[in-house]
């Protein structure tokens, strides 16, 4: 596959931010998702990551939040200063641990 040049610039922006869906990126392009990785793969491109926008997903709700102490919990053993869970998704670990706990001690 031939691209002008402003297309592969086009094509390298899009890939490059991690907000964009490969599937839509593809259609776009007029190729399938697997012809889009190989081409892009071939070419170097690399997906940007969220922590480069501000950015962080929740590994449990899989929400994409920004990376603040108003969302995620500090926590300084991780890379970016924060926790992998959102601070809702943290409290309901946090609560269901205790109810769990708490019921087994009373027994």
């Amino acid at each position: 596959m031939k691209l002008t040049k402003e297309k592969l610039w086009e094509l390298k922006e899009m890939y490059e931010n991690p907000f964009n869906d490969v599937k839509d990126i593809a259609n776009k392009f007029n190729m399938d998702v697997q012809q889009l990785y190989n081409f892009v793969h071939r070419k170097g491109f690399v997906i940007g990551t969220l922590q480069e926008y501000g950015y962080q997903k929740c590994s449990t709700c899989k929400k994409i939040l920004e990376a603040n102490s108003e969302n995620f919990y500090v926590n300084k053993n991780y890379k970016n200063g924060f926790g992998y869970e959102c601070k809702p998704c943290a409290r309901k670990r946090r609560m269901k641990k205790y109810y769990t706990n708490k019921g087994e001690k009373n027994e």
